[in-house]
């Protein structure tokens, strides 16, 4: 399940704004509304946002019945645009992610090592050769502290849980728990692509939820993990990135073309969710 909760992100009393985000004034906050009373939240937003009207209407999604109703769906779509339009459209969102950016770098490089050069080759290539033939718990927690950003700030905390869920995600899947990091040798290069669109989905969610996710705090916790799990929903459906172009078996994930790619793929996966 995408949801925020599992992470330990800041409590109601702290700020979820990131540094870089303009101050919001009080009189931007938005009270829930019922579903008829609410007009309809627009579908295209501009770039010039504020962060209080998309936190309101993330807030407005939730006290609208979320996913299952036709207002909730339309506030989530406008909040998910408003997020990106608030920090000055998807190139500036991009450039902002500077730890995701870091990490789903890192993972393909991983993931390169692991598919061409086999398991212990890609553990030895991350400095954790005494993790070769660990249990997928090990391995799990010695790959997310070497593919994540070492800084423990806000979105540092952020890339590290993307990268926690995406890696538990693709473990179970090819089931490393019985066959070992092995599993994973045999990934095509059009899976280690989707892994890769997996993790940035995975971070934009969480960092969504992170800075605009207060409004949501006050509803029963079986209702606000459900709504942070259509948020995820919402966010995993609409990022689709096409990087059939890219060899990603055969690009060096350490080198500056590789880091032009992922920006590209950031700023692409945010302009989605804009004009979702």
């Amino acid at each position: 399940m995408g949801t925020s909760s599992s992470y330990g992100g800041p409590g109601k009393g702290g700020s979820l704004l990131p540094p870089w985000a303009p101050e919001v004034v009080a009189s931007e906050s938005v009270a829930p509304a019922s579903e008829e009373s609410q007009p309809a939240a627009p579908e295209a937003l501009e770039p010039s946002m504020t962060w209080g009207g998309a936190k309101g209407l993330l807030t407005r999604f939730g006290s609208a019945g979320g996913a299952g109703s036709d207002a909730g769906r339309t506030y989530l779509r406008a909040a998910v645009a408003g997020y990106v339009g608030a920090q000055g459209g998807a190139a500036a969102a991009s450039r902002a992610a500077r730890a995701g950016r870091h990490s789903a770098q890192a993972l393909g490089g991983f993931l390169r090592f692991l598919t061409t050069q086999g398991a212990d080759q890609a553990l030895e290539q991350l400095g954790l050769s005494q993790y070769v033939g660990a249990t997928a718990t090990s391995l799990l927690g010695a790959l997310v502290d070497s593919l994540s950003a070492k800084d423990h700030g806000l979105e540092e905390n952020v890339a590290r849980s993307a990268m926690t869920k995406t890696l538990n995600a693709l473990f179970e899947e090819h089931g490393v728990a019985d066959d070992g990091l092995a599993a994973l040798g045999m990934l095509s290069a059009e899976d280690v692509r989707l892994v890769i669109e997996e993790y940035v989905a995975q971070y934009i969610e969480e960092r969504l939820i992170q800075v605009m996710g207060d409004g949501l705090q006050a509803l029963p916790m079986d209702e606000l993990v459900l709504r942070e799990s259509e948020v995820w929903d919402y966010v995993r459906n609409t990022v689709h990135l096409d990087l059939k172009s890219v060899d990603v078996q055969k690009l060096d994930w350490a080198g500056p073309q590789a880091a032009a790619l992922v920006e590209r793929i950031f700023t692409e996966a945010h302009r989605l969710l804009a004009i979702a």
